[in-house]
């Protein structure tokens, strides 16, 4: 930190267990990227048989630290009956949003960014985005959103294939293409909005399927996994997002 020039970040180092996770990672940080999404500067590197992952700190400027709490922590900050991610609903962040822009300076659109992400994550196969994945920034009157982080696709290992890790309930619904038009309308979206983001989304990963199958470093079996979850997220997407509902 008191290096002149000096760029703090956070090092990852792929476990032997999860071959190939940080060439994941960092394709979905190149997608979210493109999307147009704020993402941390950040590095693959090789050295010595081991795989890093290095990327930028965001909750610092010029060496000092900037505010920054997960919205697991702001949640539990305000009901200690939450104990964990599973204690509230996938369709309650909405209101949550809402409730938080009454006490803190959130810019307009967090909500609508918000539901962008959940849905990115969706179609990118990151059932992983639980609520410490979540995170803001800054002080009471400049509070937003963190950049993208930790949008690993966890769904490729089968022992984390969960869609989401905020649960939601979609016994009500045709499938899940349909719960997410229900959950944009849970941010106060307009339809015409849902539909822009689920059109932007779809837009965005179009392409991401075949990347996935181009990473050489990821055992073809997970890849193969993650195409297929992704495939069938993307095609119970695709029948609203051109369509009027």
């Amino acid at each position: 930190p008191d290096t002149p020039d000096n760029t703090e970040v956070v090092l990852k180092i792929e476990p032997p267990e999860y071959s190939g996770l940080l060439d994941l990672e960092a394709l979905c940080l190149d997608v979210h990227q493109q999307a147009g999404f704020d993402v941390p500067n950040y590095q693959r590197i090789d050295n010595d048989g081991l795989k890093f992952l290095a990327v930028e700190r965001f909750d610092r400027q010029q060496g000092i630290r900037v505010p920054m709490e997960s919205l697991f922590s702001v949640i539990a900050t305000g009901d200690h009956l939450f104990r964990e991610t599973a204690d509230i609903m996938l369709d309650e962040l909405g209101g949550i949003i809402a409730r938080l822009s009454e006490v803190v300076s959130l810019p307009p659109d967090t909500g609508e960014a918000l539901y962008r992400r959940l849905l990115m994550a969706l179609l990118t196969g990151n059932g992983d985005m639980h609520l410490d994945n979540i995170a803001l920034l800054g002080g009471v009157n400049d509070c937003r959103l963190t950049p993208v982080y930790d949008p690993a696709p966890m769904r490729a290992w089968p022992r984390h294939n969960l869609v989401s890790a905020i649960p939601f309930d979609a016994s009500g619904y045709a499938d899940r293409g349909q719960f997410f038009i229900y959950l944009g309308k849970t941010f106060g979206l307009p339809r015409k909005k849902i539909q822009d983001c689920i059109d932007q989304s779809l837009d965005a990963t179009t392409s991401y399927i075949d990347q996935v199958m181009g990473l050489n470093n990821v055992p073809l079996q997970l890849r193969k996994q993650l195409a297929e979850i992704c495939l069938k997220e993307r095609n119970s997407l695709q029948r609203y997002g051109a369509a009027k509902f």
